[in-house]
């Protein structure tokens, strides 16, 4: 699985959080689990020059679940069409 792909696969339940639906203990274990979800993405983005944070934001709200970041061409788009390469 490409790695710009993780978080749009990520159980519309960890939004939750960010929609003020969950508190206290499961709200932190929510913001852990998405954080660890993300990091690959921002220091593979990173690595090739550009914000990781701005990546993480377009890929989770894109609903096609193979729209990704391609880091090698530094692009936004269908990561299965592409190839993964």
């Amino acid at each position: 699985m490409p790695p710009a792909t993780l978080t749009s696969r990520v159980p519309p339940e960890l939004f939750k959080r960010e929609q003020g639906e969950l508190h206290d203990d499961k709200a932190i274990g929510v913001d852990i689990v998405n954080c660890g979800l993300e990091e690959p993405i921002r220091e593979v983005v990173q690595k090739t020059g550009h914000e990781g944070v701005l990546v993480v934001g377009r890929v989770r709200e894109s609903k096609d679940e193979n729209f990704g970041f391609h880091a090698g061409a530094g692009e936004f788009g269908d990561l299965v069409k592409a190839g993964g390469d």
